[in-house]
């Protein structure tokens, strides 16, 4: 008898983008937080608290207080995307008395501005400001 063959397939995951995430502008939505708990990536926040406000498509964080990396943390800034196609940013961060090594485990880009920071030890103060587009990958 003849072998029969069977085509085995594979279904292939197909990448897909949800894009930018959009607020929209009908929300006007003012928090004063208290937030036991936030993961964030590799940030590990406790005791947050702060306000939070969402008005004409914009989250903006006010004053936003941390216990994070051993230290403290205090973080103002916003995120608006007009469309999911794009997506702006702009932060500040004020750290203050954290460990280097906990800094360096919570936010990447500094090991490859000081690569030699992972093997520091102690507490350092910082602020951080960074402002960005955002594609429809974030």
């Amino acid at each position: 008898a003849p072998a029969t063959e069977y085509a085995a397939t594979t279904p292939v995951a197909e990448e897909t983008s949800t894009g930018a995430f959009v607020i929209p502008t009908n929300i006007d939505f003012t928090m004063k937080a208290n937030i036991n708990r936030i993961i964030f990536g590799n940030l590990d926040m406790t005791n947050v608290g702060g306000n939070i406000v969402i008005r004409d498509g914009k989250l903006n964080l006010n004053k936003l207080a941390a216990n994070a990396m051993d230290g403290n943390m205090n973080v103002s800034g916003y995120y608006y995307a007009p469309d999911n196609m794009q997506a702006t940013t702009d932060m500040s961060l004020d750290i203050r008395r954290v460990e280097i090594k906990r800094l360096v485990e919570s936010f990447a880009f500094i090991d490859s501005l000081l690569p030699t920071a992972k093997d520091m030890s102690g507490k350092v103060s910082l602020g951080i400001a960074f402002n960005a587009p955002l594609n429809s990958a974030m």
